[in-house]
């Protein structure tokens, strides 16, 4: 399950299972009933919101090294081409 987009969370139920099917993917915090993933939420402490279009890249490939010195803003298309650079395929 990707948590591309910020998810409206009902019962206790699903954030658990959310969180089951995360486990290996981004760190995620709940907020007035949103999920939403740690390192957007770092990046636009800092920085701001992200405009449409961009998406929080992790540098070295850890999705859970939300350190501020490893998140970089780049668009869509930039990330796709990192990850097949690293990985042979857009691992997402």
């Amino acid at each position: 399950m990707k948590l591309s987009k910020i998810e409206i969370v009902k019962t206790p139920l699903e954030i658990k299972e959310l969180l089951n099917k995360n486990k290996d993917r981004y760190k995620w915090v709940t907020k007035n009933g949103k999920i939403i993933l740690v390192h957007r939420l770092i990046w636009e402490e800092n920085y701001g919101k992200i405009p449409e279009g961009y998406v929080i890249h992790h540098k070295n490939f850890n999705k859970k090294d939300n350190r501020l010195c490893n998140l970089q803003r780049v668009t869509y298309k930039e990330h796709k081409r990192l990850h097949k650079k690293m990985f042979g395929e857009p691992n997402l």
